[in-house]
């Protein structure tokens, strides 16, 4: 549940954070324009002294020019900005046909600069900028002078003469919310024919029309304080996922594998599965143990029986198995993980534990003994008696303080085993069980041996060391021994 609410702020907090760290823009608008009036010199025509922008004029009639320029730039918040301006006037003659260039200058070489260049600094952030600069130019000098050119250069019949007199004005809006300065300059132009009987004025900008937009920073402290808890969270949530995983890992439950992998066994296959609820009866039954279980259900569709399912008390360990007639169990478990070591101590066999092998014979346990070397003792094969091959050495006595013995002859070995039969009575042909060494493998062994020799005294001084004792004795009639008596032979 802690994890599970620190996950939630986790999200939570990088949602609102990457909410105010997305890209986010500005608008703004921004127009230029060039206006002007036109004066007149002293006339019986015209009443007014001067006229209005977009006409026609008689260009003997003009005296003076007057302009404004005007910029206005209007964005959705307030900015810092500086700006700078100049202006200046020109005369432009070109050809008339093919718009080359014969001449271009001031009024005269020294004439100053109509506006000289000036910066303005703002210092508070504006949402609107406005801009204006009136500006007079005295036409008819600028017209007596291009008839002076035209008239030197003889080129009056093709020439085209022009007055231009253009603003440039540069825009520099910077801003700690914007991620890019808005850095732009401008050409607003008015421009005046010359050495022309009428003339009319064209007006130009390049100011864009329409709405832009500028990127902003999001530099705002409710961002750094949403990136800080952000960081925190991860952080935390990171720490307590590896304790949650840690926790799983250590207070896991053991059978959880266990439990799916039956269910899912019983899931697939339950049409071929039937359960027993009483524990089934091995006894007598050669165990056939299986590695998967489709190996099971290859032998059930070849034999066409039934597979039987058991779960012990403690539901640590299922076995499926199917039983034949030919005495054979073929059987699959599934355990749990640590089911040998959580459950060791039901394998030890206790002291005088009696075990029913066939129905018939008992195997009389003597001693506490691993189940698992039992079993792997009763496996090995069976030795007759008359294979058995050893030489007597004299070491038997008729004194009773001699040291009771049971002698033991292994088929690959010339000599004669001794025993404590710890106080039973193994007889001739008897099947017992003993310790043993495992020379390859360097230790105790428990091994399945015939006796050879029945119980009898040996004379303690010819032993090198206590004899060891005997773990079982598998008790066989005397007409069922394992040493044949066939045409006298004994």
């Amino acid at each position: 549940m802690i994890l599970a609410g620190v996950l939630l702020l986790t999200i939570i907090f990088s949602a609102i954070f990457f909410s105010l760290n997305k890209s986010t823009f500005i608008s703004y608008t921004e127009k230029g324009d060039v206006e002007y009036l036109v004066f007149l010199k002293e006339n019986d025509v015209f009443t007014n002294n001067y006229l209005d922008q977009d006409q026609m004029y008689v260009a003997g009639l003009i005296e003076h020019v007057w302009m404004n320029f005007t910029y206005e730039l209007r964005m959705a918040q307030a900015a810092k900005y500086s700006y700078s301006y100049s202006a200046d006037a020109k005369i432009v003659i070109k050809d008339k046909a093919s718009k080359k260039l014969f001449y271009e200058g001031k009024l005269t070489p020294d004439a100053p600069v109509l506006v000289p260049e000036q910066t303005v600094e703002l210092d508070l952030p504006r949402e609107v900028l406005s801009f204006y600069q009136p500006i007079t130019v005295n036409y008819g000098k600028y017209n007596q002078k291009a008839q002076e050119i035209v008239n030197e250069l003889g080129i009056g019949s093709v020439a085209s003469c022009t007055l231009v007199v253009e603003m440039k004005i540069h825009i520099n809006g910077s801003t700690e919310e914007l991620a890019e300065d808005k850095n732009n300059t401008y050409n607003f132009s008015l421009s005046m024919p010359l050495n022309m009987d009428t003339v009319s004025f064209e007006r130009s900008s390049s100011v864009p029309s329409g709405t832009s937009r500028l990127l902003t920073l999001n530099k705002g402290a409710a961002r750094v304080v949403m990136l800080v808890f952000t960081i925190i969270f991860i952080i935390i949530t990171f720490l307590f996922a590896v304790a949650y995983l840690a926790f799983i890992i250590l207070t896991r439950n053991t059978d959880i594998n266990y439990t799916r992998k039956v269910n899912k066994v019983v899931s697939n296959y339950k049409s071929y599965i039937q359960k027993i609820v009483n524990p089934f009866d091995m006894t007598g039954y050669q165990l056939v143990v299986m590695e998967d279980f489709t190996e099971l259900l290859e032998i059930r569709d070849t034999i066409q029986s039934p597979i039987l399912m058991s779960e012990n008390e403690d539901k640590t360990c299922t076995t499926f198995m199917i039983p034949t007639n030919t005495n054979l169990l073929y059987i699959y478990e599934i355990k749990v993980e640590d089911y040998d070591e959580l459950y060791g101590y039901t394998s030890t066999i206790e002291a005088n534990t009696i075990l029913d092998l066939d129905g018939e014979n008992e195997l009389h346990i003597l001693e506490d003994v691993d189940a698992q070397e039992l079993v792997e003792a009763l496996e090995q094969p069976t030795v007759p008696l008359s294979e058995l091959k050893y030489d007597e050495d004299g070491a038997e006595t008729d004194d009773e303080d001699g040291v009771e013995a049971v002698g033991v002859a292994w088929p690959l070995r010339k000599k004669l085993y001794r025993y404590d039969p710890n106080g039973e009575f193994a007889d001739t042909g008897d099947i017992i069980l003993v310790p043993d060494k495992d020379e390859a493998l360097d230790k105790d062994v428990l091994r399945k041996a015939t006796v050879a020799r029945a119980n009898h005294k040996v004379n303690a001084e010819s032993l090198d060391s206590p004899l060891r004792k005997v773990i079982g004795i598998f008790k066989r009639k005397a007409e069922e021994a394992l040493m044949p008596k066939d045409d006298g032979e004994s």
